[in-house]
């Protein structure tokens, strides 16, 4: 199923407005004389710190941009130790944010995150299979309540590794993103989780695979609307584009604010938006051709009657699939943002805008697509994580399409039962197929279960996680014999995961089969 929001018209409209404005307006590197340099050398005009591109440059270096099925994006996991793919219409879903708050659905209210709230949200986050990376930082910082520190000694090192690897036993390691837990986690641990990935599979294999990879250059950049970028994140484009690392990529991602940073209309947010992302790829072609970029989005309508950005505006979900069809006229893979809802309670709201959201991304087609958060990507809720993984689920199904082959079309079933429906409940076809275009689910269609308040039973989805992933559970089977070996290795060998030399892994696993 494809939703275009635009037709091939109005996107030519929004291009040729775009390169009117990077010829006529221009866009400001302030601070940044490298970007400037780099701009000059390649026959922009410069007047001051600000850079205009001519038609003829712009259409000479869009076209170095890398073909975007050779390219993926450095989230790597299990199921995914290259990166994820970036194919047009290929989708992935995760979470962007800063997490200053948690909703506490016991307790009926929200409250500031804290340092105790990383590993709850790591084990809930690795439980849900369909959310597939973790960009969330939880603020923890201004409680004061900082994390435990990172594990220095092998003592610490093995408390560590055997409460990561028993609060994850029986997860589905194909489904497992090592790299949801990058945030609020250090270099050493996560070493330590390649070794208890190990543990789990039972191999090497993967987590040297993940290992090599993140031997990457990545930089995310929101341009200052209107029409300027921060000269730290010019400059980070230029070193990303020029390094030597095995993966680079870089993300452009204004976030125009409807009526305050941009115009009030779409289509006005949309030209200036464009304008933003292609001075930034534009840049990175010129430092380094052949540089593989991102066409992201965080804009937004503001709401002008409190001067508040709403993310979760469905308006937000027209201009993400927009952005989809603009990132695809440049043949750039698309990083988007809709259905953070704006709500601040898990609430009817709250899923509304979710699904709406994500139903619009990924009809569109959008690559990247980040969701689940509440208060506009300000606060997290676990309940509300575990119905965005199942709705993320139900709207795979729906954005499918329908299938047509003749397993589908049924001809010869519906010849020989046509004249007596209820033969076909006992058909071997329905049998065989009752899955193939009907997702079924404890939370919809007409089960008993379904009939239940949606958040109670996500959060008693919560509660089984985090008390069946109790660290006071013993290690089962082979799984206990690898964690001894192990551990032993991390005792006669104190250093070698601290530093991270060429080849640690397999100083720890050197029997592990691969």
């Amino acid at each position: 199923m494809s939703l275009k929001i635009l037709s091939e018209e109005e996107i030519q409209r929004i291009h040729d407005a775009s390169l009117r404005i990077l010829e006529r307006t221009g866009v400001k590197f302030a601070g940044c004389p490298e970007a400037i340099s780099v701009f000059r050398n390649n026959g922009c005009r410069v007047d001051g710190e600000r850079v205009f591109f001519p038609k003829a440059i712009f259409e000479e270096y869009i076209h170095k941009v890398p073909d975007r099925n050779t390219v993926t994006f450095p989230v790597l996991s299990g199921a995914h130790p290259l990166g994820l793919g970036l194919k047009r219409g290929e989708s992935h879903v995760g979470l962007v944010g800063n997490a200053y708050y948690l909703y506490d659905y016991e307790e009926g209210g929200s409250r500031d995150v804290t340092g105790s709230d990383r590993e709850p949200k790591m084990i809930v986050l690795d439980s849900l299979s369909d959310i597939e990376f973790d960009f969330c930082l939880l603020l923890f910082e201004r409680t004061g309540e900082m994390v435990t520190p990172a594990p220095q000694n092998p003592d610490e090192a093995i408390a560590f590794l055997r409460q990561w690897v028993l609060r994850r036993q029986g997860i589905a390691t194909e489904h497992m993103s090592l790299f949801k837990l990058q945030p609020n986690c250090r270099e050493s641990e996560v070493r330590l989780m390649l070794l208890g990935r190990a543990v789990l599979d039972g191999h090497a294999g993967i987590s040297e695979e993940l290992d090599r990879n993140r031997d990457n250059s990545f930089i995310w950049c929101n341009p200052i609307s209107p029409l300027c970028y921060n000269p730290d994140e010019a400059r980070g484009i230029i070193e990303v584009a020029q390094s030597k690392k095995r993966i680079r990529m870089i993300m452009n991602a204004p976030e125009v604010m409807m009526g305050a940073t941009g115009p009030v209309t779409i289509a006005g947010t949309l030209v200036q938006h464009n304008c933003e992302v292609l001075a930034g790829v534009l840049l990175a072609q010129m430092a380094s051709p052949g540089t593989p970029v991102l066409y992201g989005s965080v804009s937004a309508p503001m709401d002008l009657r409190t001067a508040e950005i709403s993310q979760g505006n469905f308006e937000t979900g027209l201009i993400n699939a927009a952005v989809v069809q603009l990132a695809d006229r440049y043949g750039l893979p698309s990083r988007i943002a809709p259905g953070n809802t704006s709500d601040r309670s898990p609430s009817a709201r709250a899923l509304a805008e979710t699904v709406v959201g994500v139903y619009m991304g990924m009809a569109a087609g959008g690559n990247l697509i980040t969701t689940g958060l509440l208060d506009s990507t300000l606060m997290i809720s676990y309940e509300h994580l575990v119905l965005a993984n199942e709705l993320i689920r139900q709207l795979r199904s729906v954005t499918g399409g329908i299938r047509t082959d003749s397993e589908s079309l049924a001809e010869e079933v519906i010849h020989r039962l046509g004249g007596a429906s209820l033969d076909y409940l006992q058909s071997e076809h329905t049998l065989e197929n009752m899955h193939r275009d009907i997702y079924y689910s404890l939370f919809r269609g007409r089960v008993k279960e379904s009939y239940r308040d949606w958040y109670e039973m996500a959060h008693e989805k919560v509660k089984e996680i985090l008390r069946t992933r109790s660290a006071d559970r013993k290690p089962e089977g082979e799984v206990a014999e690898r964690l001894r070996a192990v551990e032993s290795r991390l005792r006669e060998d104190p250093d070698t995961w601290r530093n991270g030399a060429h080849g640690w892994l397999g100083s720890y696993l050197g029997d592990f089969s691969k």
